[in-house]
């Protein structure tokens, strides 16, 4: 066990926003502030509810000496560690709870020179205490192009669906879909998809439909210089591993959109991302629908932005459904002169079951708060996970919120 970096520590805790001290004590209070941290630079990735309805399973990468570690760790619902582990020689991206363990899907870095590195996709099986039990990786060791994991879905089988990419001759970046064999860990069938110039970056989380397609939202980009050409795109593929739809969103609209994370919704599913100018400034929040084929919602577009503070930036990466039947957003906000309190702060928005705007937070401190996840809590409240980086350190962090984004009682 790493000790942690105390004077750090108390500087993160000092720098967020509270009334007092016993408002960040987990232990006797509804809403509370919590870090997790050691010696290395910790990124929190995502979390999900664990299978027995009881806390939370994270995912968090942490690098020191120039060697990679993707963690999993158990909370409770005051965000107290019970049991965690770690594998080396990873950066997780996505985490799925088996019943007998977990499976992990990320990448393997390698150095080919002082300056230049490749990745792996890498799937991970482990046992419940983090011992290593099966493991696939894609790409060529002795290939420099990327291929890096995004996601991962478990088939009613049993065996294991991948979403990944593969860099291309070109340095663009296309798809890779693929079912993994869970007995013996490797690929049943491999399916790419590509778009001409563009670059696709899928985001988190691959889903099931009710019609048995799978479904994914990636960001669609072509690099150009200080420009940005992007927008947000829905995936649709059957097992029979063909797309049956293919969805854009922004692409005849004003503006640059990158999609930020998609979820269940109460009606097929829902997303959120990023809308900004040419060169990606000026970003608000957007949320959308999409139906159980794909297909994105006609007319549910709606993006957000504070008529006293348009250009000020914000960034949409998470979205979860609350038992009210609305949604709740979380992502970050840039301090500004009239709001914030300082680099960038953890952002909540309320919006009700069709995107209607209700409330929006904010919490943070000197430092940057990036917030990766939001989960509803089992007393109506709301448990953000990201990480807090100040004076160059990067811990993991949670603000757990009443149900009115409130820290307090």
């Amino acid at each position: 066990m790493r000790k942690s970096g105390f004077a750090i520590w108390m500087l993160m805790f000092l720098s967020l926003s509270c009334a007092d001290l016993e408002q960040v004590d987990p232990a006797e209070r509804n809403s509370f502030i919590r870090f997790i941290g050691d010696s290395r630079q910790n990124q929190a990735v995502t979390m999900i509810e664990n299978d027995n309805g009881e806390g939370y399973l994270l995912l968090a990468n942490a690098t020191h000496g120039g060697i990679n570690y993707t963690r999993v760790l158990n909370i409770d619902q005051k965000a107290t560690v019970l049991t965690e582990f770690e594998v080396e020689g990873i950066r997780g991206r996505d985490l799925l709870s088996l019943p007998d363990g977990y499976l992990i899907i990320g990448d393997s870095i390698k150095s080919i020179s002082e300056n230049q590195q490749v990745t792996r996709l890498a799937l991970i099986r482990t046992d419940l205490s983090g011992q290593v039990t099966g493991s696939y990786y894609d790409g060529d060791p002795e290939d420099i192009r990327d291929f890096e994991g995004h996601s991962i879905g478990l088939r009613d089988n049993g065996n294991y669906l991948v979403l990944g990419t593969e860099e291309r001759p070109n340095g663009l970046h296309k798809l890779v879909f693929m079912e993994i064999n869970a007995g013996t860990m490797a690929p049943v069938w491999i399916q790419t998809y590509e778009i001409g110039s563009r670059s696709l970056h899928p985001k988190l989380q691959l889903q099931k439909s009710s019609n048995g397609q799978w479904i994914w939202v990636v960001t669609s980009e072509i690099p150009d210089g200080d420009f940005v050409n992007a927008y947000a795109a829905v995936y649709a593929a059957g097992i029979d591993k063909q797309a049956v739809n293919y969805q854009l969103l922004g692409n005849d609209l004003p503006g640059t959109y990158k999609a930020g994370h998609m979820a269940r919704g109460y009606s097929g599913f829902v997303m959120t991302g990023t809308v900004g100018n040419a060169n990606f400034q000026n970003r608000n929040i957007f949320f959308a629908q999409i139906g159980e084929g794909g297909s994105i919602v006609e007319n549910s577009l709606t993006i957000y932005q504070d008529e006293a503070e348009p250009l000020r930036n914000e960034d949409g990466f998470a979205i979860t459904p609350t038992s009210d039947g609305g949604y709740l957003i979380a992502g970050t906000m840039a301090s500004t002169l009239t709001r914030g309190n300082g680099g960038l702060d953890y952002f909540l928005i309320k919006v009700d079951g069709v995107g209607t705007y209700l409330w929006d937070k904010n919490y943070g401190g000197a430092g940057d708060e990036r917030a990766v996840s939001v989960l509803e809590t089992e007393d109506g409240g709301f448990l953000i996970y990201g990480t807090s980086t100040l004076q160059g350190v990067s811990m993991l962090n949670f603000v757990k919120t009443d149900k009115n984004g409130e820290l307090k009682d």
